[in-house]
């Protein structure tokens, strides 16, 4: 399958950069970024650079290959429908070729991807191709619900013993952001028992998925207020009966526990497993999300 990944390419957007992410693990050079998106490669981010991207680029950015990717003309390519899918991976910041796009292509070829904070979504595109939403309602009816998810490769192999009970890092309290090296940040979380996350602009954050990925339990406040449909790969139930208080001692919960919270991520969380979520939702029509429940 050839895939156009449309994207200004210019700054980092976790939706649009995750989706990328996992199309080009599954699919390699056949996903063509027709504008570099030059800070997921690994050849382009120097530590220097690394620690100027948002959230110190920690768990996704500069970290792919840089395969050869023939990325010359697009336009005509488009013309010809060489591509087999044309994916515009933030509607709201890019939306380049969309004329011959929208007379070219069939609705069913064409994804929108709207991984904003706010639940407003662009209606004139509906008609254009499949609109994806992250911050999704029941009231967003004509959207297919999408996620922010986390590369495999930042998925820990295994959970050590807990020395702690809080991690370090909670939401909004920007003493607490003191982490210059990404492993010592995932380490924290591999050593503690819980990581509070909570909703900051949106729903979705890229810390709940790296909580889990180390065998931390998130513990998610206001969970109950989330929409049915936003974050629907997350293991809510989980999450809110952590919330409501886990009683006895920390230490005594089973290491099996925070291992099942680990393999919860690398099973459903992962920007490959988003990448086939996607597809068959493009093919379908809608999202189909069949995860294992994740409980203690």
């Amino acid at each position: 399958m050839r895939v156009l990944f449309l994207s200004s390419g210019r700054r980092q957007d976790y939706q649009c950069d995750l989706l990328f992410d996992g199309l080009r693990e599954l699919l390699g050079p056949d996903v063509v970024d027709s504008q570099r998106i030059w800070f997921m490669y690994e050849s382009d981010v120097t530590p220097e650079k690394k620690r100027s991207l948002y959230g110190r680029g920690f768990t996704l950015y500069g970290s792919l290959p840089d395969l050869r990717v023939d990325r010359c003309d697009i336009e005509e390519k488009l013309r010809r429908r060489y591509f087999d899918l044309v994916v515009y991976g933030s509607v709201w910041r890019n939306l380049d070729h969309f004329s011959i796009v929208r007379d070219v292509y069939p609705r069913s070829q064409v994804a929108l991807i709207d991984g904003e904070d706010g639940q407003a979504i662009k209606e004139e595109l509906l008609p254009c191709g499949r609109y994806f939403k992250r911050e999704c309602t029941r009231q967003s009816s004509a959207c297919i619900p999408i996620n922010f998810a986390i590369p495999k490769r930042a998925i820990r192999r295994s959970v050590p013993q807990k020395t702690r009970v809080w991690a370090t890092v909670v939401p909004g309290r920007l003493e607490t952001y003191t982490f210059e090296n990404e492993q010592d940040y995932f380490d924290d979380y591999a050593a503690s028992v819980f990581g509070v996350t909570r909703k900051k602009a949106g729903w979705d954050c890229l810390r709940h998925y790296e909580i889990l990925a180390n065998g931390c339990i998130p513990f998610f406040e206001g969970l109950r207020s989330c929409p049915a449909h936003t974050m629907i790969t997350l293991p809510k139930r989980f999450l809110r009966k952590i919330e409501r208080g886990y009683l006895g001692d920390l230490f005594a919960i089973p290491l099996e526990v925070f291992e099942a919270c680990r393999a919860y991520a690398e099973e459903h969380l992962t920007t490959k497993a988003l990448a086939r979520d996607f597809l068959d939702a493009m093919k379908n029509g809608k999202r189909r999300i069949v995860c294992r429940p994740l409980e203690f």
